[in-house]
């Protein structure tokens, strides 16, 4: 398995690896849901398989280990080693959408400063940050 580097870091619990620099602007849902292919095109820090990540994905970061980020919102409940990397005001993440119904899909976020996810208006602008499997 490839080691860490300056552009992902490989949750050792998990497998995963993570893009370590996240999207370098907030997007709405649809521009998150496509930004994983720019990543492919680039074979961003030696991939082709990047993903949107599901919401239990992205909860698996949340740690014991919490670094403070900004005192209006208090904690990044990150696991330390990959919330080092991060420079964020608000820890809100884009996941993969929920399925409800046979058609229906709903935009979800996960909240890192509270440890949840969240239903959220696909118009809205949040971050993005990518998963290899």
């Amino acid at each position: 398995m490839q080691e860490h580097t300056e552009e992902i870091w490989i949750d050792k619990e998990t497998g995963y690896i993570w893009q370590k620099k996240i999207a370098p602007y907030e997007m709405n849902f649809l521009e998150a849901y496509e930004y994983p292919k720019e990543l492919n095109k680039m074979k961003y820090g030696g991939y082709g398989t990047w993903e949107l990540p599901t919401a239990s994905e992205l909860k698996s970061l949340i740690g014991d280990s919490v670094k403070n980020i900004y005192s209006s919102c208090g904690t990044l409940n990150m696991k330390k080693e990959l919330a080092d990397a991060m420079e964020v005001e608000i820890p809100i993440f884009w996941t993969m959408p929920i399925l409800k119904g046979e058609d229906d899909l709903i935009a979800t976020v996960v909240l890192f400063d509270a440890g949840v996810v969240y239903p959220a208006d696909p118009t809205n602008r949040y971050h993005v940050m990518c998963v290899v499997k």
